[in-house]
């Protein structure tokens, strides 16, 4: 039975590997909401972005493109179970930076002195604009959230949160989300 330690081996390190928890998506017949996430960029730099949005601590959405492409409202929905969540939403527009840098080595061989120094080229990611927005919401099944992340610089940045909701002609209307705390 020398199965059993690999196996617990393994689930000890599946289950520690990452930083975030592994997003377990929500299939229509369960209970859920459904959050519209909006990105409108009026300002952009860099040569690449990364945005994501998480949700009580798990990324349910993440994406990452040429910075380019963030000329054009971005718009992607997820679900999402009922309960109070704090909702997270980030972006980054970065580029790299390739420089050479001296990096010393083991020379090999008994003579002094044991390291030698030599080029190395290096990348070095620069952040050029980010934005992390957060809010407390309180999800209800059956709703739909919109989420909206404005970048309007490198500086500022905001997020904005709607239910929508039917109006009595029938057309759509964006009520403010109720604000909750933030839970940590």
């Amino acid at each position: 039975m020398r199965f059993w330690p690999v196996f617990w081996l393994s689930s000890l390190l599946a289950a520690t590997a990452g930083c975030m928890p592994q997003y377990r998506g929500i299939t229509p017949d369960q209970p859920h909401a459904t959050i519209e996430f909006r990105r409108n960029y009026a300002s952009y730099a860099g040569s690449s972005f990364y945005e994501q949005l998480v949700v009580s601590g798990t990324r349910v959405f993440g994406a990452s493109d040429k910075s380019t492409s963030a000329k054009m409202p971005r718009t992607d929905s997820v679900l999402v179970r009922p309960g109070r969540h704090k909702l997270e939403a980030s972006v980054r527009f970065t580029h790299v930076v390739k420089q050479m840098v001296q990096e010393l080595y083991d020379c090999g061989g008994y003579d002094q002195p044991p390291t030698c120094r030599g080029p190395k080229s290096q990348d070095d990611l620069v952040l050029d604009a980010a934005c992390h927005q957060q809010l407390g919401l309180d999800v209800q099944a059956g709703q739909l959230y919109v989420l909206q992340l404005d970048l309007q610089d490198a500086n500022n940045c905001s997020v904005q949160c709607f239910v929508q909701t039917l109006a009595g002609n029938g057309e759509l209307k964006n009520v403010p989300c109720p604000v909750v705390p933030v839970q940590d």
